[in-house]
């Protein structure tokens, strides 16, 4: 497992709502957090500025998202200048004041596009909805390490499609095919516990349980 995704499972969820709580300013009581979390886009190896672009999109379904939800944005590190100060979306802009694996563990529904946040929040079994508006370009300048159609989450292309997508979540509808798989193939071992795991192997004894050898022979394999 990753350790790092011990903060999914285990993280303090009361705790972090209050943090939004304060964040957002207002109460979060029986709201669904959506979290939209993109990678970054650069062309040449610099990082562009698509502020403009991301925060109208993030405007238009903040309009039309069901109101029992809400909806923050996680920057991408690389990309902290071009959003800040940015007034439509400044309430719901996370940086690095709360660790991104924390934020997982209160958030209902992830929008990604290209990030590998999605291995992480796939341990929570909770929906992922692919928000791909410049699939083409994207693929075309930086290829992909995997097909988007085996993603384990619907593909988006505009805001409208994302609303549809979560108005089919709310009404306990949506279903994606290859979520368990990809649970299979990257999170089968992301049970809070991997920490100790590494911990153990690395500085035990040497007499690991039973269990602590088969993951160790998982490892190899």
């Amino acid at each position: 497992g990753y350790p790092r995704n011990d903060l999914v499972v285990n993280t303090d969820t009361k705790r972090l709502r209050s943090l939004l709580e304060k964040k957002c300013g207002k109460s979060l009581k029986d709201k669904k957090i959506v979290l939209y979390a993109p990678t970054f886009r650069s062309k040449k190896g610099k990082s562009l500025n698509t502020a403009k672009e991301v925060c109208g999109y993030i405007e238009q379904m903040v309009e039309t998202l069901p109101d029992d939800h809400v909806m923050f944005f996680k920057v991408h590190n690389t990309l902290g200048t071009f959003f800040r100060g940015k007034k439509s979306i400044e309430n719901n802009l996370i940086f690095d004041e709360i660790e991104t694996n924390e934020l997982l563990s209160v958030t209902d529904i992830l929008i990604t596009d290209y990030s590998s946040i999605f291995f992480d929040f796939l341990c929570t079994g909770r929906p992922i909805l692919f928000f791909v508006y410049d699939r083409e370009e994207y693929e075309s300048e930086h290829g992909m390490y995997l097909e988007l159609d085996t993603m384990p989450g619907a593909l988006c292309y505009t805001p409208e499609e994302v609303i549809e997508q979560i108005e089919t979540i709310k009404e306990g509808a949506y279903h994606c095919d290859q979520y368990e798989k990809n649970v299979e193939l990257f999170a089968y071992n992301d049970d809070g516990n991997a920490s100790e795991r590494v911990l153990e192997i690395i500085f035990g004894d040497g007499r690991c349980s039973a269990e602590l050898e088969r993951y160790r022979f998982r490892a190899s394999a």
